[in-house]
């Protein structure tokens, strides 16, 4: 979640991962990129029901993409820009009016679904203007329950209309969708039908621990600054490099993570950068050193998926 992206207006992309940023959720607002590792408060509720339509836009689906890290799979539409990791996906349409989000991380200490989503909602109301929101809605996602809002306004002299849906498939994790357009009718002709698409091909399944995930026998490993995580890659690659270790990491029973690099800390001439780590209700903090390799390990009390790829120097 490092990299940078330079915006010069409040595009949908940013509006999109900035409100994952205000709700809690995604720590950096950066976009997504890809990664070696990927394969092929409430009111009244009511179901949300599709026209018929929808089934034109499942025969555009690729085949599903597995986010190993994330526990999730799903079918990208056909023509539409993707950018995956193992844990999260963004996907936009040509004209880069319609965006798709998907993004897997773990469940937030004491949230609910509505209060997720409502988090997003306070955000897109100060982002946007004339901005209103639908009542909630409850959603079924491959039998994980969730709820829905519908919101509307104007960004940048254009329409805006989007759904947040957040569903919690266990109790350690959480699934955040966010379709939004941009421009006059989209919502009607493209928006809405992408959606239904998304969700009737998403399913679920816990991330496997891999056998071969290398845990570090030094209990002080990645948590004390004199013994940090040497990733290498250096100004170059090392935040990608941060990106792909930590995409691979899971719980001691392969819950998902979430992390966010919180400071930049000078050790002895060393910079490192500082991540808190949660899964649960169980928060850690990590270094990382980006200037120096040393064989990465992942820290005691943590496994990783057999997707990981640790990085040769």
């Amino acid at each position: 979640m490092n990299k940078k992206k330079q915006v010069t207006s409040f595009t949908i992309l940013s509006i999109l991962i900035l409100a994952c940023q205000a709700g809690g959720l995604m720590a950096t607002p950066t976009p997504l990129s890809p990664t070696a590792t990927v394969t092929a408060a409430p009111t009244s509720t009511a179901t949300i029901t599709f026209t018929p339509t929808a089934t034109a836009f499942l025969a555009l689906q690729t085949n599903p993409v597995t986010f190993a890290a994330g526990g999730f799979s799903m079918a990208p539409l056909t023509g539409y820009d993707k950018e995956l990791n193992t844990y999260q996906a963004f996907l936009r349409s040509p004209d880069e009016k319609v965006t798709i989000f998907l993004l897997a991380e773990a469940k937030p200490s004491g949230k609910t679904p509505i209060g997720v989503v409502n988090s997003y909602m306070d955000y897109f109301k100060e982002a946007a203007h004339d901005f209103s929101e639908s009542e909630s809605q409850d959603v079924v996602i491959d039998l994980a329950e969730g709820v829905s809002k519908d919101y509307e306004g104007t960004l940048e002299e254009e329409p805006l209309h989007g759904r947040v849906t957040v569903v919690f498939p266990e109790d350690s994790k959480i699934l955040t969708i966010i379709v939004q357009t941009k421009g006059n009718g989209r919502w009607e002709s493209e928006g809405e039908l992408a959606y239904a698409a998304t969700i009737e091909k998403i399913s679920f399944f816990k991330p496997e621990i891999s056998s071969k995930c290398p845990i570090a026998k030094n209990l002080d490993y990645g948590y004390s600054m004199k013994y940090p995580i040497k990733i290498g890659g250096g100004e170059s690659n090392g935040s990608d490099r941060e990106e792909e270790y930590f995409s691979g990491l899971l719980g001691p029973h392969g819950e998902i993570v979430s992390f966010y690099r919180t400071d930049s800390i000078e050790k002895d001439g060393v910079i490192l950068d500082e991540y808190t780590v949660r899964y649960k209700n169980v928060v850690k903090t990590m270094y990382i050193d980006m200037y120096h390799y040393d064989n990465p390990e992942f820290p005691f009390g943590f496994a990783c998926s057999t997707t990981t790829a640790l990085f040769p120097e």
